[in-house]
This record gives C-alpha cells, structure tokens and sequence, in this order.
C-alpha cells in the first residue's frame, strides 16, 4: 500500500507521530505473511522517501515500483526469520516442560527430600515448565470442608480455606480445568491469598 501524503489519507494514525515528534510524509507498507499461509503476521512500513539534491542536502521524494519490489522482497526475509523464531520458541518451550515432568517425578520418587523440599521441588518445576509467577497447592480436607493450602511461603503456612472457596472450589465442583484470563474480573477468584501475600 503506497500512501503518498500520510495526512490527507483518513486512515492515517497519528498518534505516533504526535508521541515521538516525527513527522509522516508518505508511507510504503506491506504484509508480512506467515510461512504456513496463516495470514498476515506483520506489516513492513517504509517512511518518506528521501534523495540527495544538486547540493548534497536530502529532499522527500516518492517511492517508486522498484522501492515496492524491494519491500515485498525484504517482507519475504522477516517471515522466514519469523517462522524459525516461533520454532526456536517451540522447542525451548518444550524443553522447559519436559524438564518440570523430570523434575516432578525425580522430587515425587525421592527417599531424601522431606515432603516440604519436595513439595518446593514440584512447585518450583510447575512455575519452570508452565512460566509462571507462582503455583500453589490445595489439598481437600473432607472431614473438615476445608481447603488446606500447600505452599513453601511461610506466609500460607497453616492457611485453610473453606472447600469452595474461589477458582479451586470451582475446579472441586466441576471436576475439570479452569483458565481465568484476568483473575480480579472473575467471580471465581478468591483474593485472601493476595491479601495475605502481598503477590498480585
């Protein structure tokens, strides 16, 4: 797509060019385009076109068929840089799961951990496999429908809550999996452990 007055274009965004001072002249733009016929992973923007004058000094000039040609080519390049990226990305991610799965049954099978060291042992695996922040443990207490909270934060030691309590209760309840994108917008979540913690 070839803009030649980015401002007298209505799809024009400025905001841009108003945060770091540049000003858009005219824009040359092209599709990225995903290896696996995905569609449209980036988008490639040249911005105003410059020449040298008789003096030596740039002046805007417009893109030409060959500067399109040029783009499309370099637009090429970026998707294979950005198929290998996803793959390199792929493979380390299963190798970080493939490591927590060792590390979860090396700590489960051994005779020289304390059930503290392994429990720290597997959460420290799960946060490793998974990249995440934080995992934590609830066991269910039936005798007493509480929820018992296993972690190696001495905070949490000796925390119980009641067994429905929050996305747990809900997991009990449903007997399956629960993905909760933003937790303070759910009416699962359950904060005490945040408002104990400190952790977000």
């Amino acid at each position: 797509m070839l803009v030649p007055d980015a401002y007298a274009d209505e799809r024009f965004e400025q905001s841009v060019d108003t945060f770091t001072g540049f000003r858009t002249r005219s824009i040359l733009s092209t599709p990225v385009l995903s290896e696996d016929d995905d569609g449209v992973v980036a988008v490639l923007q040249a911005l105003n076109k410059q020449s040298l004058d008789a003096d030596g000094s740039k002046v805007h000039v417009p893109f030409e068929a060959d500067d399109t040609m040029l783009l499309e080519v370099l637009a090429s390049l970026i998707s294979g840089l950005y198929a290998r990226a996803r793959l390199f990305e792929a493979v380390v991610r299963e190798k970080h799961r493939a490591a927590a799965l060792l590390q979860c049954a090396v700590a489960v099978h051994s005779d020289g951990l304390s059930a503290r060291d392994k429990l720290s042992a597997i959460t420290s695996a799960v946060e490793h496999g998974l990249d995440c922040a934080r995992c934590q443990l609830f066991l269910v207490d039936e005798v007493h429908s509480q929820l018992a909270v296993v972690s190696p934060l001495e905070s949490l030691a000796g925390v119980r809550l009641p067994l429905g309590t929050g996305v747990p209760g809900h997991v009990i309840a449903t007997e399956g999996p629960v993905l909760v994108e933003n937790a303070y917008d759910s009416t699962e979540f359950d904060s005490t452990i945040d408002r104990r913690t400190g952790f977000v």
